[in-house]
């Protein structure tokens, strides 16, 4: 006897690995999570990622402080977020409800999306408003065929649990402190033996390297130096 496997319609566009494909393009949908202190890269992945994504993202969400700033302005017709500038996005001034995100027909349920989550205070949300992202995370990212990036400087403080749980990707700039690079990797679910494997191979690490954890189904890299390198030696527990 085995379990029988039925199909769910929501995610018959869900897209998976195959031979050749750019290690940056994370399978659609996908939930990324970028940790780093400041002026390390964050924004660059963001937008490589985009950049990789292939076929492209047709929608791009974004949540960022800065356009809070500009609809306190009075100036919420002009999207004023610099380092996304370069790409063409739709403004989210709060935290909206999942079915905001639903496909309205066939066509716009093949539509691939992307939300970018960056440098907000999630936990400074109220308790609805946090309810509302940890459904756009759990449920609609896989069934209304959106990826989620979730960009932050501290994890610990500006982030919910519930992020990193229903994370299936982890980017990380390490931090000076070792103890502080052993709590997020204690986040990501990495058992205390492999965390510091991982830990040395982090030493040599400058300031703009990062350390890739992939835990996307079939993964061909599940842990990789700058996206492209792969690191079998850390790939068994």
């Amino acid at each position: 006897m085995s379990i029988v496997l039925f199909k769910n319609p929501d995610k018959e566009h869900n897209e998976k690995w195959y031979p050749n494909r750019d290690l940056a393009n994370f399978p659609n949908p996908s939930r990324i999570l970028i940790c780093s202190k400041p002026s390390c890269g964050k924004s660059t992945t963001v937008l490589n990622l985009i950049l990789r994504q292939d076929p492209p993202f047709r929608k791009i969400y974004l949540m960022h402080p800065d356009l809070k700033n500009t609809l306190d302005d009075d100036d919420d017709e002009e999207k004023i977020v610099k380092e996304y500038n370069c790409i063409d996005f739709i403004p989210l001034y709060g935290v909206p409800d999942p079915v905001y995100f639903k496909p309205v027909d066939k066509k716009d349920a093949m539509t691939k999306k992307l939300l970018i989550i960056d440098d907000l205070d999630l936990k400074t949300l109220n308790k609805d408003e946090k309810k509302r992202i940890g459904k756009v995370m759990s449920y609609a990212s896989s069934h209304y065929n959106m990826t989620v990036i979730v960009s932050s400087q501290d994890l610990f403080t500006q982030m919910p649990v519930f992020i990193a749980r229903f994370c299936n990707v982890f980017i990380v700039y390490p931090y000076s402190s070792i103890n502080y690079n052993q709590m997020l990797l204690n986040r990501f679910g990495i058992n205390k033996k492999h965390q510091q494997k991982i830990i040395d191979e982090m030493r040599g690490y400058k300031t703009h390297d990062s350390l890739c954890i992939d835990r996307t189904e079939n993964s061909p890299a599940p842990f990789r130096k700058n996206i492209y390198m792969p690191l079998p030696h850390l790939s068994i527990y």
